[in-house]
């Protein structure tokens, strides 16, 4: 089945008008300029690989008001075959979304052998091309995708023999990361599964547009799931939605990366990626660029777009370093926005384990560090050194630029601990996911089947050295509070991000009621600020409504954003 076409290149001479230009004269056919017109007003460009004289055919077409709406005219007496093929590369299109029509059977045979995909056709075609839904596209009344092909037309004239990095800094590129998608999600969807040659994951969505836009808010309703479009400016015009991502912020991987080759060459792809903190990625087949490329790509500026764009101007902070759950995982992503070095430390995936590093009990651990005796202890649980570091404590890591400390402690009221009987050291054992531990270590029932070798040994050294102490009391919690407070620098601003307490009515009509503790946590933290200028407790009771969250400690992805907001305002005030 063919594709709908989005570049349409036409021959002149018998094709576009009658009669031979080089030859001494030809006619017009009005009906030709119409759909050329048309055809722009839908979205669908046109371009020309003609064998004539390039002047000539450039005054004909000026002359009747044509020569603009053709993107990358290719006039000349070369080959048509490879003059095709390096016009849709230029374009960044792929041939079988491109049609071409000659009157000579001989050039749309040589066209194919240089683009085996694309679409060719004789002048007939042309009759009822209007009415084919293959050149249907979509209202565009503003021109704007021809548009952004002749700026990319200009910006590959200015391109070629310059010095590359040069002519990047000089192109003032702003790249702006709109993570409303919903408004967009047609764009989004296309871009998914369109894009090749800068598609990183190759994961495509339904065919059919329903399915695939069924699929989408399905994703955007998860708590771990944050997604954008990616819309490139720079001082040739608006190249629109180039790009989108969707990031896991649970497993810190992304799902899928895919740009428009229309912004092939200008290191977006690789801005992003770091942009986002290089998550992890399996890039599947060949792409055009390597995300861990060591150069810098200084020359992209960050946009936001009309007054918000002002707005954020100022809404910069030098650094960000978040320690909590998945769900200060997924606000720390939108921080990047504002801050070039963003660091989250939350749970690490390894070996089959979740070890829950955002524990408060970490930070005791991090400021005094551990004995050799602790040490060995809590490599017993499969725990390593740099799982008792943080980044919060580092001199070196603030300045006059600012820094935002932005905590959760979601582990606190999940995660049971143990004390090791030799060293004294306290931490929770994580071999398995939350909510089958505490009976493991308390009742001594058989391991699960599909534990580890190293965790079945974990769990023997739990019985045999280590006592059960059980879930973190608020008291504690204060405590441990208080002195990290005490020792993160003074020029941090630090946000702690409370706990839902309030009952709130479930997705299936069930009233949820408030884990009597969870409020004295807050109150601890409340108790923490109130003693600190420089701490503020980020409170969710009246900032969420009961149909976005999933449960106590996930939202959906619209009730992150608003928490993000929050902060924001407490942060930049």
């Amino acid at each position: 089945m063919a594709e709908p076409v989005r570049l349409l290149i036409w021959d002149l001479d018998d094709t576009f008008w009658r009669g031979t230009l080089s030859e001494g004269g030809v006619t017009f056919d009005a009906r030709n300029e119409r759909i050329v017109v048309e055809l722009s007003r839908r979205g669908v460009v046109s371009s020309i690989c003609s064998k004539n004289d390039f002047d000539a055919v450039k005054g004909l077409l000026a002359e009747r008001g044509l020569w603009d709406y053709f993107v990358a005219p290719s006039v000349s007496w070369e080959a048509k075959g490879p003059r095709i093929r390096d016009l849709i590369e230029t374009l960044g299109l792929r041939p079988a979304s491109v049609m071409f029509i000659d009157d000579i059977a001989l050039n749309l045979e040589e066209a194919r052998r240089f683009c085996p995909d694309l679409q060719t056709r004789g002048p007939e075609a042309l009759e009822a091309l209007l009415d084919d839904p293959l050149f249907a596209g979509k209202h565009d009344s503003e021109l704007t995708r021809l548009k952004q092909y002749k700026a990319l037309e200009r910006r590959r004239v200015d391109q070629s023999g310059a010095d590359l990095t040069a002519f990047l800094r000089e192109s003032r590129i702003e790249v702006e990361i709109e993570t409303d998608v919903e408004p967009h999600i047609d764009r989004f969807i296309e871009l998914i599964n369109r894009t090749n040659q800068l598609n990183f994951t190759k994961q495509r969505l339904p065919e059919e547009a329903e399915a695939a836009r069924r699929e989408v808010r399905a994703w955007l309703s998860m708590y771990s799931t944050q997604a954008a479009l990616i819309r490139v400016r720079d001082r040739y015009g608006d190249h629109g939605f180039c790009g989108v991502y969707v990031h896991n912020s649970e497993e810190r991987k992304l799902e899928h990366f895919a740009f428009s080759c229309r912004i092939l060459g200008l290191g977006v792809e690789r801005w992003l990626y770091r942009k986002l903190g290089r998550p992890r990625i399996k890039v599947r087949g060949e792409v055009l660029t390597d995300l861990d490329e060591a150069a810098p790509v200084d020359w992209i500026a960050q946009g936001h777009g009309g007054k918000a764009r002002e707005e954020r101007a100022a809404q910069r902070i030098a650094r960000i370093t978040a320690r909590g759950s998945c769900d200060i995982g997924a606000i720390l992503h939108y921080f990047r926005y504002h801050c070039d070095d963003a660091v989250g430390e939350y749970h690490i995936f390894r070996d089959g384990g979740v070890f829950r590093i955002e524990h408060s009990v970490f930070l005791h651990h991090a400021a005094h560090g551990l004995t050799p005796a602790q040490k060995e202890a809590a490599a017993q649980l499969g725990y390593l050194e740099s799982d008792f570091q943080t980044r919060i404590y580092d001199p070196a890591a603030y300045d006059e630029g600012g820094h935002l400390v932005l905590l959760g402690f979601g582990a606190d009221v999940t995660q049971p601990l143990l004390r090791h009987l030799g060293s004294g050291l306290i931490v929770p054992f994580t071999a398995v996911l939350p909510g089958g531990n505490e009976r493991l270590l308390t009742e001594r029932v058989e391991a699960p089947a599909n534990f580890r070798p190293w965790a079945r040994e974990a769990l023997q050294f739990v019985r045999e050295q280590w006592d059960y102490i059980g879930p973190t009391r608020p008291e504690d919690f204060e405590v441990l509070l208080h002195l990290a407070v005490g020792r993160i620098p003074q020029n941090a601003k630090i946000r702690l991000l409370a706990f839902l307490t309030r009952d709130y009515i479930d997705k299936d009509g069930v009233m949820r009621s408030t884990p009597p503790q969870w409020e004295a946590f807050n109150a601890a933290m409340r108790t923490v600020a109130a003693s600190n200028p420089r701490v503020e407790v980020i409170e969710l009771n009246d900032l969420l409504r009961d149909d976005e969250i999933d449960d106590r400690l996930h939202f959906h992805r619209g009730a992150l954003f608003k928490i993000y907001r929050r902060i924001c305002e407490s942060v930049f005030a």
